[in-house]
């Protein structure tokens, strides 16, 4: 197609080619997205995690990098362990097939998609919970693309692109100045009434900024750059102060 771009398959050393045809590139990426798309899907009580360091304290770990690979490690797994056995997860997710063949299941996602897994690519369990949680998370941040869009029609600011629970906003600095706020409340409340963690059903994004994709920034950095050219509000985006923001990124 030509205005196709390889921006999935794109080496990293190579993203700063990635300029935005307006003054600044904005990426939104899902805080947490794997794991509170677990919460939302799988579960018994997910409002129970008032923090998603409270699923943390469910995993064993020292640090935090630890701790979340081992969150990888434990939502992921091929094996039933003893945090999937807790929260039923392969019986919820054997709950998902629709139909199958000799070689192929299909499944169903709350978010209303169907999906075709190949059997012989593993566990059939651990490939349905993989499957669910990697289209569920996608799907969310299509939605929030999708309201941004919206909202930034007719403007010449524009959605560039999604990479998987993110995407980025080739953005002019007034438009970003004038519906910065608006998109925020507009892409942490999903359509659906989700319950991912926190006791609520909003979603929870990071900010980052800068003059190219390869050069994208938090914010504080990227205010302390370019303050005299526009003015990031502080905070993680939908959180409650900036602390919070920084505590739940994924």
């Amino acid at each position: 197609a030509p205005r196709s771009f390889p921006i999935l398959s794109l080496a990293k050393e190579r993203r700063a080619m990635v300029a935005p045809t307006n003054d600044i590139f904005v990426e939104y990426d899902m805080q947490s997205a794997d794991f509170r798309t677990f919460l939302y899907l799988f579960s018994n009580d997910p409002g129970k995690y008032d923090d998603i360091q409270d699923l943390y304290a469910d995993i064993p770990g020292e640090t935090r990098a630890e701790k979340k690979q081992k969150v990888f490690q434990t939502i992921y797994a091929s094996r039933e362990n003893a945090f999937l056995k807790r929260h039923g997860v392969f019986p919820k997710a054997l709950d998902r097939i629709l139909r199958e063949d000799e070689r192929y299941v299909w499944i169903s996602s709350p978010l209303g998609r169907e999906i075709r897994i190949d059997k012989s690519k593993g566990s059939l369990e651990h490939l349905i919970v993989s499957y669910l949680i990697q289209s569920v998370t996608n799907d969310l941040a299509i939605q929030a693309a999708l309201k941004v869009r919206k909202i930034l029609e007719g403007t010449g600011s524009h959605v560039a692109f999604l990479i998987h629970d993110c995407f980025v906003i080739d953005f002019k600095k007034a438009d970003y100045e004038k519906f910065g706020l608006e998109i925020r409340e507009a892409i942490c409340n999903p359509d659906q009434n989700l319950v991912l963690g926190q006791g609520t059903n909003r979603l929870y994004w990071h900010e980052k900024f800068g003059d190219t994709f390869g050069t994208l920034t938090d914010m504080e950095q990227e205010d302390e750059r370019r303050s005299d050219e526009y003015e990031p509000s502080s905070g993680g985006t939908c959180s409650n102060n900036g602390a919070e923001g920084a505590d739940n990124r994924g």
